[in-house]
């Protein structure tokens, strides 16, 4: 059974759909502004005894996060991303003077997969400060998987996720 969190494009309730007769199309009625809504399920992958979608392993390269002219790259495993400062401890420091990223603000952490593929996956690990991906907030226990061109936020600071070649 697959569940997926959506939000209703009309009066924007987010909704948890559970497509437990493994279709790939669900016909719901929002339960808030009774809009109708199809929702789109996916043939799902194990990897590491989790299930992803299959288009979201990126391709041979590497993973960096994009700003002011600066590509800082990941390492594997997971990597803390916060604001440049003194006390510190994050493992990629962005260089900015933007006082709402936090030094130490969200978390990715960067899989290899056999044949040369890999996964980005960024949480805003409990962090006070809204981490947001393409606009959107990531809430408490949010996982997000990332993929070639998404927009971080990190207060108001902006940063691109790119694949470059090796």
């Amino acid at each position: 059974m697959e569940t997926k969190r959506v939000r209703c494009p009309k009066c924007k309730t987010v909704l948890e759909v559970k497509n437990s007769l493994h279709e790939d199309v669900k016909a719901i009625v929002c339960p808030q502004c009774q809009a109708r809504l199809k929702v789109v399920f996916h043939r799902l992958d194990t990897i590491f005894g989790r299930t992803v979608l299959p288009q979201q392993m990126l391709p041979k390269g590497t993973p960096v996060l994009c700003y002011n002219g600066h590509d800082y790259a990941f390492r594997d495993g997971l990597n803390t991303v916060g604001r440049k400062a003194s006390s510190s401890e994050a493992d990629i420091q962005v260089e900015t003077s933007d006082m709402l990223m936090s030094r130490y603000h969200a978390l990715i952490e960067y899989r290899r997969i056999e044949g040369g593929f890999f996964q980005c996956i960024v949480s805003n690990d409990k962090n006070k400060n809204v981490t947001m991906v393409n606009s959107h907030p990531l809430a408490d226990g949010d996982k997000i998987l990332l993929n070639d061109g998404d927009t971080l936020q990190l207060g108001n600071t902006k940063l691109t996720f790119k694949t470059k070649e090796s």
